[in-house]
């Protein structure tokens, strides 16, 4: 857990498992990188042509390749990211507004999908909603990121300039593989 220039509060107790790095060489670095690779994210050709409408999920089946909308969007019910076998496939969905994930949502990862592999890319603030199930990076450039109350993720929050808010119950762990593979 980092920040370049925020402040770091709640990060203690038997329930964290990790380091605490707060302005100093290691965040500096990650600042830019993080630059870097929202750069890189953000130019990745769209592969399903056209705009995905706003709102993903309920019952929706996504393949491996790069998803656009105009501005905000959301998830709402069960997502399936399906790799159908591709030893390493890639999940880009990037939105030119907030994201959100309503409550009670599920990514569901088949057939190869790995959640190391899978990028929710937000041009505002992400939001996660109670008692939902993430997989996938949370990249909010910029804005805050709120995972809701009981809810999880398998991969990682980044925000370029906003809050990381973890609430009561919800838990973020690291993905399988440790390595953004872009």
């Amino acid at each position: 857990v980092g920040t370049d220039t925020g402040i770091l509060t709640g990060f203690s107790g038997s329930s964290f498992n990790g380091n605490i790095h707060n302005s100093n060489g290691l965040t500096a670095q990650a600042r830019i990188d993080l630059l870097k690779v929202y750069i890189h994210l953000n130019n990745v050709s769209v592969t399903h042509p056209g705009t995905h409408a706003p709102a993903f999920g309920n019952g929706e089946t996504l393949t491996s390749g790069v998803y656009s909308t105009p501005g905000a969007g959301s998830v709402a019910g069960t997502l399936y990211l399906d790799g159908r076998g591709d030893p390493n496939p890639v999940f880009i969905i990037k939105f030119r507004g907030a994201f959100t994930a309503g409550a009670g949502s599920n990514i569901v990862l088949l057939n190869g999908a790995k959640a190391a592999n899978v990028y929710w890319i937000a041009q505002g603030a992400l939001s996660v909603g109670a008692n939902s199930v993430i997989e996938g990076t949370l990249l909010a450039y910029p804005g805050e990121i709120t995972l809701g109350v009981n809810s999880s993720i398998k991969g990682r929050l980044i925000s370029s300039s906003g809050a990381i808010t973890v609430a009561t119950g919800a838990a973020a762990t690291m993905p399988v593989a440790g390595a953004m593979n872009i």
